[in-house]
């Protein structure tokens, strides 16, 4: 088609781009969403100007003033859609619903105190140089998984599954949205990643893996959302999300991917891990005992030498960690 001018052209540019809506679910969080949402529009001012980019909000009933601030903060910038819950819906219904209100082509899910610090043109560029749009995608941190649209089951679970807990590096296609189940897995404090497999499992799919290390982010570091929850998260949350994954994954493959986080002990419960538990309080006697039949499953240490972590003072933990991690060659971080 012959453009003659500028205006033209650049409403030819606009319709053939993939559009995305950006899915905050928040919870009394005005201020950490505000300053989210003012970081990616301002980094993408163009796109969502243009209409390709939007935000939708979910605020799950907040008690606070963040439903105020939010719309307050529509006003300056005119693109966001939000939405107040009549009651509160907890973490995994408040994702789904907030998914569930885009209307672009693919809804980007993004926890209230995460960001995204690229160009979101990026994305754009690679899905629209692709034949077809996977039903979602995963921007992962993991350099050696191969970039690829995966749609054989047991590669894409096996490869995948632990990549799409960070829910901030998930895209959803709008197409799909409402067939997802994210209450199912409540238990499982990963709802996003059971919505996908169950999916996946029951359906003809397909899941598109970016390495993105640093597309987004917690943006304000050190103040992760589930601090103080590792065991709840990583020990029975782990657990819960495989182990309820419906029927159309084989029990034995289960079971394999508990093995599978298990042998890479640096990231699953290690003695190392609850060393670093230990030191920060997170690990006593009463913790052992409580989340024992699941540490169990990751960690084949003697149920006396997990004991003794679990009682032993500061100043023996920090040598013992040290001495640990330069055998195993672990570089530690001052606070893990």
């Amino acid at each position: 088609m012959k453009i003659n001018n500028k205006n033209e052209f650049y409403g030819e540019w606009v319709q053939m781009m993939v559009t995305i809506g950006e899915c905050i679910p928040t919870y009394q969080r005005g201020n950490i969403t505000k300053e989210s949402i003012k970081h990616i529009y301002e980094n993408n001012k163009v796109l969502f100007d243009a209409g390709i980019c939007h935000f939708y909000i979910s605020d799950d009933c907040s008690k606070d003033d963040t439903f105020s601030i939010l719309s307050n903060l529509n006003k300056e910038i005119n693109c966001i859609t939000i939405q107040k819950t009549e009651c509160n819906l907890g973490f995994e219904g408040n994702n789904g619903r907030c998914i569930q209100m885009c209307e672009k082509d693919y809804a980007w899910l993004l926890g209230d105190d995460d960001t995204i610090n690229v160009s979101i043109i990026e994305l754009i560029e690679v899905l629209g140089n692709q034949e077809f749009f996977p039903d979602f995608i995963i921007i992962g941190k993991n350099r050696s998984i191969k970039e690829k649209i995966y749609d054989k089951k047991e590669e894409a679970i096996i490869t995948l599954l632990y990549e799409s807990t960070w829910m901030s590096g998930l895209l959803f296609k709008s197409t799909v949205i409402r067939q997802l189940n994210f209450t199912r897995y409540a238990e499982g404090k990963f709802p996003h990643a059971g919505a996908i497999f169950e999916y996946f499992g029951n359906n003809k799919s397909s899941i598109q893996y970016i390495y993105g290390p640093n597309w987004s982010s917690i943006l304000r570091p050190g103040k992760v959302s589930y601090n103080g929850r590792i065991l709840e998260v990583y020990a029975r949350g782990w657990t819960n999300l495989v182990m309820g994954l419906p029927l159309c994954w084989d029990y034995q493959l289960k079971l394999k991917l508990l093995h599978m986080r298990g042998e890479r002990g640096r990231d699953m419960l290690s003695n190392l891990i609850l060393l670093s538990l230990r030191s920060q309080g997170q690990l006593d006697i009463l913790k052992l005992k409580e989340y024992y039949p699941y540490i169990k499953l990751y960690n084949c240490s003697p149920y006396f030498v997990l004991y003794l972590i679990s009682i032993m003072p500061k100043k023996p933990l920090k040598f013992l960690r040290k001495c640990y991690a330069k055998i195993n060659g672990i570089v530690l971080m001052e606070q893990g």
